[in-house]
């Protein structure tokens, strides 16, 4: 089974002004799958239902479309031969965020200082 890390897509945007809209670029850009996990997931939440959405639809057809308040995203598998199941999909997000979460809990384990100072008058 593919993971995250290995799954690369291509990634187009197109920004919204004033009723307008421009691509940000004519080329897509190509980010890792987990890269845009990562993103999505610090937008959306751990537990929302949207990222398992975007997944599914993106690796049960290759490409999904995502709108947000200033811009759409437009994210496509790299490669199409890289379409999973619905299934393989679920098991796949799911090894994401197991690994996402073993990395925090070592983050949280080591040692932070945090000093707060008043307000200098």
């Amino acid at each position: 089974m593919l993971t995250a890390n290995e799954i690369n897509l291509a990634r187009s945007i197109e920004f919204f002004s004033e009723g307008l809209s421009h691509k940000e670029k004519e080329k897509p850009e190509i980010v890792s799958l987990s890269a845009k996990l990562g993103e999505y997931i610090l937008k959306l939440g751990y537990t929302n239902d949207h990222v398992l959405a975007i997944v599914l639809r993106l690796m049960t057809h290759g490409k999904v479309q995502v709108e947000f308040r200033e811009y759409r995203e437009r994210l496509e598998l790299a490669d199409q031969k890289q379409v999973m199941t619905r299934v393989q999909a679920i098991a796949m997000f799911d090894e994401f965020l197991n690994q996402l979460q073993e990395g925090e809990g070592e983050r949280a384990a080591m040692t932070q200082r945090i000093v707060v100072q008043p307000p200098r008058r």
